[in-house]
């Protein structure tokens, strides 16, 4: 019910390949074989293909291992790159050799009378409303050369690997309720082991195949957090007679029950146990990591945790602040655009003074009454791809229509697959939005839209984000530099964020990094701490950003819309590149 619709680094435990993954076709060479039983894994799992070896296995003071791969006739320009450190851990750099198309997103308005005005685009223009179309169809995704303009182009994705003791028991650990007096003895102790060799050696099937996380399942049943119904623009009207009549313009996934008057009021907080009592032996509340395991682990279980327990209600939402337990995303950025038109009944007015960008962004028109056009208050929409092990995050439904959206959740003609991001206009300041082809972690509020019957899921709203692309740097080792936008809205609740900023492939053993900050955004209300990491030899910057008040539940209307906190946001810009020593 946001806009009107036409008719949108992961760290995970895996051993990597130190020298290559196989290329069908392509001549391999490997310094060391030791990580072959994880190459089908990291391709099958993930689609990654690293290609062969640019050159021989080299070491350096504090890499014990380095290599450079490229994938041979499959256009990549970029190399990719793999390290191990002295703990074992390995890092591994991959870029995409296809993008979907950048474009200026400070034209991008998808507006009626706008949608097909010609915006500038990597090379030359084109209708926006072509380009969105082409970017949510990966199979019209470009090669890097064509899809930015000259001297940028798409970020690598990392992937952090630690090295991990051997599990005897992890094919068992699918039932911790019957299996935990003997998960807990000795025999199921994790064992340390001195590298990957051993590890391989040791390890059971099971173990390594949960090594490198897969495509997840999307959300079933959406329809049902909307009681199979659509919020329309009659509501307001209708719940004058009728407070608690349908559904709210968006319901929470996973809401968090809180105290309020003095008493902990049910909000509907998920239990690993949906059925049973919290103080069941076993049972607890679920974070949103255990969910992005579970969706690895144990499929059936997540779908239990997460079918439709009827709260919080339209009651709930109308009788008191629903909060939530924040959701993350990361992946590819494919469109990146101005609402054309939202209810103005459920979105505010940027307060005085608060700084837009530098320029400010488009928005002339007033807010309005019902609909709301060209206003700041209009929502800004960023759909991302998910990366496979995320996908779990969209929806969709059993209940179908034929000639219809209805039911077909993130899957529809506007969504083809994408998750879909919102927050109104002015909480983004202009020149720090994402971009399409941007690499991105994404965090927000994860809701079923109960404003159109195709039941999609959206993180709505946005609460922080990394956005990343390359540039030219012709004082940099491998003449590129990893330009990041870290955004922290309004909308966080607060706490500590963890953040991680990724520099392009390390071009050789013996590289540093380096990076700086530019200091032209805007922090207020909280604090950010600067770290590289790992200490042994960096290899990305780290930042915690702090809230200076506690986390606190922001207030949240009779549509479940949230109200910002106005004084608390980080908009900034890092860049991260390698140098000889």
């Amino acid at each position: 019910m946001t806009r009107q619709r036409r008719g949108r680094a992961t760290r995970i435990t895996l051993p990597c390949v130190l020298a290559g993954l196989a290329v069908a076709g392509a001549e391999t060479r490997r310094a060391t074989t030791e990580m072959e039983p994880l190459l089908s894994l990291v391709e099958r799992n993930q689609g990654i293909r690293l290609g062969s070896a640019v050159d021989g296995d080299r070491t350096s003071r504090t890499l014990p291992h380095f290599q450079l791969l490229r994938e041979r006739g499959g256009g990549a320009a970029k190399p990719n790159s793999l390290e191990r450190h002295p703990d074992g851990t390995v890092y591994l750099s991959y870029t995409a050799p296809v993008s979907p198309a950048w474009y200026d997103v400070r034209r991008a308005d998808d507006a009626e009378d706008t949608r097909s005005d010609p915006i500038a685009t990597g090379h030359g223009a084109r209708a926006f409303v072509e380009l969105q179309a082409d970017n949510l169809d990966d199979a019209r995704w470009l090669a890097a050369g064509r899809a930015f303009p000259p001297g940028l182009g798409p970020a690598p994705r990392w992937l952090v690997i630690p090295l991990p003791p051997v599990d005897p028991c992890a094919a068992h650990r699918g039932d911790l309720a019957q299996l935990a007096r003997r998960l807990a003895g000795a025999g199921c102790r994790p064992i340390p082991v001195a590298g990957w060799s051993a590890f391989f050696a040791a390890a059971s099937q099971a173990q390594v195949n949960g090594l490198v996380p897969h495509a997840t399942t999307p959300l079933s049943g959406s329809g049902d957090y909307c009681s199979r119904q659509v919020v329309s623009t009659l509501d307001p009207i209708l719940r004058v007679l009728n407070p608690n009549s349908g559904p709210p313009g968006w319901t929470t996934v996973l809401a968090k029950n809180w105290r309020v008057d003095g008493r902990e009021r049910n909000n509907g907080e998920r239990k690993y146990y949906a059925d049973l009592p919290l103080r069941w032996p076993g049972n607890h509340y679920v974070t949103a990591e255990e969910l992005v395991r579970l969706a690895q682990t144990d499929s059936a279980r997540l779908r239990k945790i997460l079918e439709w327990s009827r709260r919080p209600s339209h009651g709930d939402v109308m009788d008191r602040p629903i909060p939530w337990i924040p959701s993350a995303v990361e992946g590819v950025v494919t469109n990146s655009f101005l609402s054309g038109a939202d209810y103005a009944g459920d979105h505010a007015e940027a307060p005085d003074g608060y700084w837009l960008g530098d320029p400010p962004p488009n928005g002339s028109e007033q807010c309005g009454v019902f609909n709301a056009q060209h206003a700041l208050c209009d929502d800004w929409i960023v759909l991302v791809r998910p990366d496979p092990e995320y996908r779990f995050l969209l929806a969709q439904d059993r209940e179908r229509e034929p000639g219809t959206d209805k039911g077909l959740g993130n899957f529809g003609a506007e969504l083809q697959g994408s998750l879909e991001a919102e927050i109104e206009q002015w909480l983004i300041p202009a020149g720090y939005r994402p971009e399409p082809g941007d690499r991105t972690h994404l965090t927000g509020r994860w809701v079923v839209d109960c404003g159109h019957d195709d039941w999609h899921a959206e993180l709505h709203p946005i609460e922080s984000f990394v956005t990343s692309h390359s540039r030219l740097n012709a004082g940099a080792l491998g003449k590129l530099e990893v330009a990041a936008t870290v955004v922290v809205t309004g909308d966080w609740p607060g706490g500590e964020l963890r953040l991680d900023l990724w520099p392009p492939a390390r071009p050789s053993p013996d590289a540093v990094l380096r990076w700086r900050p530019e200091r032209h955004g805007v922090a207020q209300g909280l604090t950010v701490e600067e770290r590289a990491e790992p200490a042994d030899n960096p290899n990305h910057l780290h930042l915690t950003v702090a809230s200076l008040e506690p986390a606190a539940p922001l207030v949240t209307g009779n549509w479940n819309e949230v109200h910002p906190h106005q004084t608390r946001r980080l908009a900034a810009k890092y860049f991260l590149w390698w140098s000889v020593r």
